[in-house]
């Protein structure tokens, strides 16, 4: 049980059936892959069949689990396990077991069970066609004697052949034998106490084996085949076995590792299905990116790009009340050029009279005194010019301020750009 084998455990059913689909009946709630990812039951009395996952509680204390036993006769008997959820954030891919007088039980629980537990109460029913146990899950008990044929005997006969007479057994006692058994060579039966024993001692019963009696013994052929002409046989292997030769024999070896067991192929064969859903999602999504991002490029260049290099304005304006009859208003011009060369630009201010040395227009960190309220300006690439000027207005007046931006663009050539507008 390795970390790699319980891994691929958490991205498959197991240790249910593949086909299970582990909903239960009462909340259609369904078991996580990975609440699970080992499980082995062993059976003790010999009777047991198949199993499944009967009831999965939670009741914020405990973890209850009834596993469903079915024997060779359709009788149910079920075993529980019970986990503290105390313990369950500490414990991935710990195992858990118990036992009754039935079963055996072990349990490896994963990631998905310490997020049932904080989950809250709940009782989920599950019926074996929804969440049986895998047979790979369940070590059944080798069957035992229940009864023997002497082909030796015969209840009319001693010479015949006769195969009928048996001992028949309940535990280990002997319930019942009809006919005679006879000795063998090294071999005598005696009755003690109603009970049949077997001795096997030298010479007993007919005596020692006469090795003379029959052929040497000795293998003359190996699921049919015999040696050729020579006594030789000839064995060939391929790069996973080795042949060494003994005293009198030889000793074959298996030196590769084993293959994948068909659940393990299962496990990564769903796996890898897993990781090419995902990759669906991944897709989607970034199909998704592509189409919202293929949008943000046509609006910007349908929208953006044809103004990025067209000169723009600001104008702002501020009143301030000086008398009862008088204003001032002061205003600033911006003029931003973002194109790769020089603009020329012509503004002019009028209405009211203006404020002495109250004109200037600022070029980067330069401040720049304009004479009048008629000026004309060069505004360098990638730049900006401000032109500031205040005009005395009657009480509740206004100025207007109109100006031109020239600029070149390609493949259009020369431009204008008119500005207007009468402000406070």
């Amino acid at each position: 049980m390795n970390l790699d084998y319980l891994t691929a455990n958490s991205l498959s059913k197991y240790p249910f059936n593949d086909n299970m689909s582990l909903c239960d009946t009462v909340m259609s709630r369904y078991l996580r892959e990975d609440c699970i990812v080992d499980l082995l039951l062993v059976d003790k009395v010999g009777t047991l069949k198949q199993a499944y996952l009967k009831q999965y509680k939670n009741d914020s204390s405990f973890i209850w689990l009834y596993f469903g036993l079915i024997d060779s006769l359709g009788a149910e008997d079920e075993i529980l396990l019970k986990i503290s959820c105390a313990v369950l954030p500490t414990a991935k891919n710990q195992m858990f077991s118990t036992s009754n007088a039935k079963c055996a039980l072990k349990v490896v629980v994963g990631q998905g069970m310490h997020a049932d537990a904080i989950v809250g109460n709940f009782d989920c029913r599950y019926k074996i066609t929804r969440a049986k146990i895998a047979d790979d899950a369940i070590i059944l008990m080798v069957p035992r004697v229940t009864s023997i044929a002497f082909h030796n005997s015969s209840t009319t006969d001693k010479n015949e052949f006769n195969p009928t007479p048996t001992v028949k057994f309940i535990g280990n006692e002997v319930i019942a034998f009809t006919g005679t058994i006879l000795t063998g060579t090294n071999v005598g039966f005696k009755d003690v106490s109603g009970s049949l024993n077997a001795d096997v001692i030298a010479g007993y019963g007919d005596g020692l084996y006469n090795g003379c009696a029959d052929k040497p013994v000795g293998l003359s052929t190996i699921n049919g085949t015999g040696p050729d002409t020579y006594g030789n046989f000839l064995l060939v292997t391929d790069d996973c076995y080795t042949t060494t030769p003994l005293a009198h024999g030889l000793s074959i070896a298996n030196i590769c590792k084993p293959r994948c067991t068909a659940e393990q192929l299962k496990s990564f064969a769903h796996y890898n299905n897993r990781i090419r859903n995902g990759m669906a999602r991944v897709e989607g999504l970034a199909s998704d990116i592509y189409d919202e991002l293929h949008a943000e490029i046509s609006h910007y260049i349908s929208t953006v790009e044809p103004y990025a290099y067209i000169p723009s304005y600001r104008i702002r304006s501020v009143a301030s009340h000086v008398s009862s009859t008088v204003d001032y208003v002061s205003v600033a011009i911006g003029l931003f050029n973002p194109t790769e060369t020089t603009v020329t630009a012509t503004v002019t201010v009028t209405g009211g009279t203006e404020v002495a040395n109250s004109c200037l227009y600022t070029s980067g960190n330069n401040s720049i005194p304009a004479t009048s309220s008629i000026t004309s300006v060069n505004i360098p690439h990638k730049g900006f010019v401000v032109y500031y000027v205040t005009r005395s207005v009657s009480h509740g007046g206004s100025i207007s301020v109109n100006g031109t931006l020239f600029y070149t663009t390609i493949p259009e050539g020369a431009q204008t750009l008119n500005f207007s507008t009468t402000t406070r």
